[in-house]
């Protein structure tokens, strides 16, 4: 796994724990903005490691 793919599901993970196990308005707020930003690192990540993958095989295939 990727350094950003780990640090994502991280911070999904403390998203998910601080909203269950806190409650307040704000913290809920956070809790969802550091599930969104640890959903979309996760993202990108696996697209980026999809495209060289192709690039990749475009390279063995020419080869």
């Amino acid at each position: 796994m990727n350094k950003t793919r780990i640090f994502g599901i991280t911070i999904i993970i403390i998203g998910i724990i601080s909203f269950f196990s806190l409650e307040n308005d704000l913290t809920g707020f956070i809790s969802g903005i550091l599930i969104g930003l640890g959903v979309g690192m996760t993202i990108n990540d696996l697209k980026n490691f999809k495209n060289k993958i192709s690039v990749s095989e475009n390279r063995e295939m020419t080869n």
